[in-house]
């Protein structure tokens, strides 16, 4: 007991030590002003409410780079099969098909591509009188 009291009024004593430290310390200054450079971000999603402009930008901007990255794939992917086979005979017309399905994918996404010009340049003419 007698080990006790020293003990805690010396925990009291540091700890009102500490209390006053905290509270002579000066208060911290105020944030920065928010500063405008003049730089917006604009919505690449809003067009000018037509519909061609939405149904080309989402083809531009969306379909199109996730196709090419497919296409990609699909032809690292036939390469890997081939090389896979090393010439076996069972084996081979599954690259074949692979290669075959990939280069059909490439046309159709460069086709969409040419439809959706060809499409949009035909609307254009028609409209301008």
């Amino acid at each position: 007991m007698k080990k006790l009291i020293p003990s805690v009024l010396a925990f009291v004593f540091l700890a009102g030590i500490a209390v006053t430290f905290v509270h002579a310390a000066p208060p911290p200054p105020p944030p920065p002003a928010p500063v405008n450079a003049g730089a917006t971000i604009e919505n690449p999603f809003r067009t000018g409410g037509n519909l061609e402009e939405l149904f080309v930008m989402i083809l531009n901007n969306v379909v199109m780079p996730i196709g090419a990255v497919a296409v990609v794939l699909g032809f690292i992917y036939s390469g890997f099969l081939y090389v896979k086979a090393q010439g076996n005979d069972k084996d081979l017309p599954e690259a074949h098909n692979a290669l075959k399905f990939t280069v059909i994918g490439a046309i159709i996404l460069l086709g969409a591509s040419v439809i959706a010009s060809v499409i949009g340049n035909t609307i254009n003419q028609l409209r301008t009188p």
